[in-house]
């Protein structure tokens, strides 16, 4: 996620609604977000790593 682009939403939907509008986010889902993202970095690594591995030994 990106919060600049949600903050300029924000801003540009409370300039068009005259009305004071926040950005609110999910903690739940940015911590899931994070946490999906890292795991799916890790495993990544792993997979590249361990085909690298298997090549130089065969």
């Amino acid at each position: 996620m990106t919060l600049p682009p949600l903050a300029g939403m924000a801003a540009g939907l409370a300039q068009a609604t005259s009305s004071d509008v926040g950005l609110h986010l999910d903690t739940g889902a940015v911590v899931s977000s994070i946490v999906g993202t890292l795991l799916a970095a890790v495993a990544a690594g792993i997979a590249v790593t361990s085909k690298t591995l298997r090549r130089r030994t065969a």
